[in-house]
């Protein structure tokens, strides 16, 4: 919807402001679609190239972006979205209760069943109210809401109580993924810089949080939930050597194409040398330029440097870091994922507070 409606109102006629990160991005969709066609992917799809459109994720979200730029979001649309953001939170929060302590595949797809049925307990991931858009969105959209709330309310001076912090915690535990947990920990670094350190207070929430952990612990031991066996067989896995695995692979197999890239996420001659020790190059810079190359890799790395000043300037302009630090969570998650997609709904968020503090900071200019 979002295309068709930028499509009418380019034919239409109405003046559009492109901000050089969607010039960026859109030459990207352009360099990413002739890569689709020259692999021939187009022709081999059955259902066809409007088909292909449809599904072109990256199309749309550059569309979505454009119209974001182009949008004024007044006060009320802005409290109404923290509203449905709280319910999220509460939401998001009993599905995963319920997934941990009951069922894990309670409220989840088909494919997501499928997908993990043959996993160990301590490797089951569960997705809460977010495995119907993707097995990632936990980290993709729920992270970058949490961090739009944080940088929000900080902006406006105002006291984000500590329960919401508990509850989406415990979604972030939940979900058993490390690299949720450390862009957790980023997002909870904007309270320094913009409150500053302050020791009592650090002592404080130190001890709050020592007290919530120990609660936390014995509440889920009575549970029948295995913390010693948690922590052996999740944190301290040895499945990060699929990520030395990762940079081994691209060494080998990068110098055949570096121009402009295989083309293919994971190529024959790749797959074999993997050898089922993992499913890609699981770092997502790495696996990016052993696809597209340095040429396709330039231009996405140049429109994400572009979209970080951006964020960067409103952030210090109005020491609003919430949507800045939603995109350093994205780029930092793919130190150990591949996934540079911008379609995630709470990453979309991150755009619209971020042009509506812009806007703020233009109205008070």
């Amino acid at each position: 919807m979002g295309t068709v409606l930028l499509l009418y109102f380019i034919v239409t006629g109405k003046k559009f402001n492109f901000p050089k990160y969607t010039i960026a991005f859109f030459v990207l969709v352009l360099y990413y679609f002739s890569w689709t066609v020259a692999n021939g992917e187009i022709a081999s799809l059955r259902s066809g190239f409007i088909t292909y459109l449809f599904s072109n994720t990256w199309l749309h979200a550059v569309a979505f972006l454009i119209l974001v730029e182009n949008t004024i979001f007044d006060d009320r649309f802005i409290k109404d979205i923290i509203l449905f953001f709280k319910i999220t939170i509460v939401t998001a929060f009993i599905v995963s209760l319920i997934q941990f302590v009951y069922d894990p595949f309670f409220f989840t797809p088909d494919e997501f069943r499928i997908n993990f049925l043959t996993r160990e307990e301590f490797n089951l991931r569960l997705p809460s109210i977010f495995g119907f858009l993707t097995l990632r969105d936990v980290g993709a959209s729920f992270i970058p809401i949490m961090s739009i709330l944080i940088g929000y309310y900080l902006f406006r001076n105002q006291k984000f109580h500590y329960l919401w912090l508990v509850l989406s915690g415990f979604v972030f535990f939940a979900s058993k993924s490390r690299w949720i947990y450390l862009n957790l920990i980023l997002i909870l670094l904007q309270y320094p810089l913009i409150k500053g350190i302050n020791f009592k207070k650090v002592i404080w929430f130190s001890g709050a949080a020592l007290l919530s952990l120990i609660l936390l612990v014995f509440l889920m031991k009575e549970a029948g939930f295995d913390f010693e066996r948690f922590i052996e067989e999740r944190l301290l896995s040895d499945s990060a050597s699929t990520r030395f695995l990762a940079i081994d692979m691209f060494l080998e197999f990068f110098p055949q194409n570096p121009v402009f890239g295989s083309g293919i996420h994971v190529g024959e001659d790749l797959a074999r040398a993997i050898g089922g020790r993992s499913s890609q190059i699981h770092i997502g810079y790495l696996s990016h330029l052993y696809e597209y190359g340095i040429f396709g890799s330039v231009i996405l790395f140049y429109s994400l440097y572009l979209l970080y000043l951006r964020f960067y300037r409103v952030a210090a302009d109005s020491r609003y870091y919430g949507s800045l630090f939603a995109l350093i969570t994205f780029l930092a998650a793919n130190l150990t994922l591949v996934d540079f997609s911008l379609y995630h709904y709470g990453l979309m968020f991150a755009f619209i507070f971020n042009k509506y503090i812009d806007s703020q900071n233009i109205i008070l200019t």
